[in-house]
């Protein structure tokens, strides 16, 4: 797996190139490729998810993506299924006509009857100025007796009525599309639907509650409208829900699987990144990885829960960074400083409820105290935070406060322990950066590494 999200936007060979030098296929892809079939990926942070949701297009699959900052605005209430599906047959409509302006030739494909209902769909579902444009584009490329009837009904509104609200009319709105996708070359049409990793650890409690109730929504309300090839691929990080709980709102409509990465998959992918970007053979560049690998596996699993594509990429990147040395003559410091410089960034938890600190994919559990504290600093990160309100955490005492820094360094720090005592106070600020002076306290933003 690569660290390319936007891979399914690049050209055809470009896209060919990339994948056959770096891609090694999880075993969700066969699921993903699957026309027939919607589906639930479980992942952790880092597993590429997001690359394997780009691809879609590339097995012939219509896909549009349909995230949460997509989904239907709110005002205090959970919006129904048919708020969702409204959305889901105007992100479709403008696919079809995304591929009808940049391959007109395509039109020659569709018929009469294609051309009433992508003009009802258009009109529907994105407006009837979209429409009329539509309309105005579609004379270019059809001939004028096909034309002239199309835009007559359209004109005295006889295309308006087309489809009604039943759940018999919905199935016919989606057959329709299905029909007009399968003239286009496509063989199915799905949601791609990524719930990243990122967003969900940067949302409040309440928003974390609301987004899941959305998610599971869709998938209790809108799985059931899914016909053959119509459907959602979706990906959800692991730490959200359980399996079980998605196989109970799906009640079968979809297949819900976890990305596995063996670790032999994981040493191919980091061989594969460093056999490219050095230009050696595998027989140089497996034994670098594994090398490094067995040197830095207690911080590997500091970072990340599992290890993980981007465990991968990260050390092939490593790997190269030092390819002028012996890597074996390289100190283990100077090593996993380079690791958590580039994986492990630094993320306040906005749940209170939770009281912890990411770093890197991995959780850190606070007290109430250190986190109340953290929170200050945080707030303030790069400027500082004035004494009386860490003061005010520290119960006004500045032995208190200096005690709770150290906590927080001993929790966070992964420098922190060292055998040798006299390179502790050095060590134990190489991740942490917490600077005080009488101006303040403060998070050292250029040196902490903050997401």
């Amino acid at each position: 797996m690569m660290d390319l999200p936007t891979i399914g936007t690049l050209p055809p060979a470009q896209q060919h190139a990339l994948l056959s030098a770096y891609y090694v296929p999880s075993n969700i892809d066969a699921l993903f490729a699957d026309p027939e079939r919607s589906v639930v990926a479980l992942a952790y942070a880092g597993c590429g998810l997001t690359t394997g949701l780009s691809l879609l297009p590339r097995y012939r699959l219509l896909s549009f993506p349909y995230n949460p900052d997509q989904w239907p605005a709110r005002s205090g209430e959970i919006p129904d299924a048919g708020l969702h599906r409204h959305q889901w047959m105007r992100l479709i409509a403008a696919r079809f006509l995304e591929q009808l302006r940049n391959e007109p030739a395509r039109v020659q494909a569709l018929t009469s009857s294609d051309h009433e209902y992508l003009l009802w769909l258009v009109r529907r579902y994105m407006g009837h100025r979209p429409g009329a444009l539509w309309l105005t584009d579609l004379r270019q490329h059809i001939a004028m007796e096909t034309w002239q009837p199309l835009s007559d009904a359209a004109n005295r509104g006889a295309l308006d009525q087309m489809y009604g609200e039943q759940v018999s009319d919905l199935y016919g709105q989606i057959d329709e599309a299905l029909q007009v996708a399968a003239r286009l070359g496509w063989q199915g049409i799905y949601a791609s639907i990524d719930i990243s990793w990122a967003d969900w650890t940067s949302r409040t409690s309440a928003e974390r509650n609301t987004l899941l109730d959305e998610v599971r929504r869709i998938l209790m309300e809108l799985t059931p409208l899914q016909r053959l090839r119509f459907g959602v691929k979706m990906g959800i990080p692991r730490q959200i829900v359980t399996p079980q709980e998605v196989k109970d709102w799906v009640r079968g409509r979809a297949h819900v699987a976890s990305y596995e990465w063996p670790l032999a998959d994981l040493h191919r992918i980091a061989t594969s990144r460093l056999k490219q970007s050095a230009g050696e053979s595998e027989r140089t560049t497996a034994p670098i990885i594994e090398t490094l690998w067995q040197r830095l596996s207690a911080d590997i699993d500091s970072i990340w829960e599992v290890p993980v594509p981007a465990t991968a990429v990260t050390l092939a990147r490593i790997a190269q960074a030092n390819a002028a040395h012996d890597l074996g003559l390289i100190p283990e410091d100077s090593l996993r400083r380079q690791l958590y410089e580039q994986a492990a960034f630094l993320r306040l938890d906005p749940d209170r409820n939770q009281r912890r600190v990411w770093r890197g994919m991995a959780p850190i559990e606070l007290d109430d105290t250190q986190y109340r504290f953290f929170e200050v600093l945080w707030k303030y990160r790069g400027n500082y935070a004035d004494n009386q309100s860490l003061m005010a955490v520290a119960g006004n005492s500045a032995q208190n406060l200096d005690k709770i820094l150290q906590r927080l360094r001993e929790a966070i720090e992964p420098f922190y322990k060292t055998k040798d005592q006299r390179d502790k106070k050095e060590k134990e600020k190489r991740f942490l950066y917490i600077e005080r002076t009488s101006n303040g306290t403060r998070l050292i933003k250029d040196l902490c590494l903050f997401s």
